[in-house]
């Protein structure tokens, strides 16, 4: 019986466990074909889509913008939270991974990058825009907004720490 614990032991458990870190040592060259081969690993959402679930107050859902502050500001669809793709899996924004986010840059390549890092932290439920803030804006200009999209009145975000040297 002591033989047969020292067997499970020495090969089965580290046959299970060895599929678990699995590293993706795929070269491709440039970031065109890497975004090519990643865009299928990402559920894509077109526009009108998204300005259903916004019409129709659906709740849990998210539309996060992951361009920098200063594009979000010059214009992002109304209702967007603003999380920059280097900070969006240190955000606070983001903790619920029940809720439906929606991501979109000013095509949708950060946007997949992003998507991936999310699922990557088990976040579920992620969808890129397809075609990004540019589709967006030329099917529903009326609904794009310009600013931080914070309340009047609110107080300024409070700036994200680099985490290095100084803050």
């Amino acid at each position: 019986m002591k033989n047969l614990k020292n067997i499970i032991i020495l090969f089965v458990f580290p046959l299970l466990f060895s599929q678990c870190t699995k590293l993706d040592k795929t070269v491709y060259g440039s970031t065109d074909k890497m975004l090519d081969a990643k865009r299928g690993e990402v559920t894509m959402a077109i526009a009108s889509e998204v300005n259903d679930c916004i019409a129709n107050h659906i709740e849990g859902i998210k539309i996060v913008d992951v361009r920098e502050p200063e594009e979000f500001e010059a214009g992002h669809i109304k209702g967007a939270i603003n999380v920059p793709r280097g900070l969006l899996e240190f955000s606070d924004q983001l903790t619920n991974r029940r809720d439906h986010l929606y991501l979109y840059s000013g095509t949708d390549k950060r946007a997949i990058l992003s998507a991936i890092n999310l699922r990557a932290l088990k976040f579920g439920k992620v969808r890129v825009i397809e075609g990004g803030f540019d589709q967006w804006a030329a099917n529903f200009p009326q609904l794009i907004e310009k600013g931080s999209g914070a309340p009047v009145g609110a107080a300024p975000a409070k700036k994200a720490s680099s985490g290095g040297c100084g803050g």
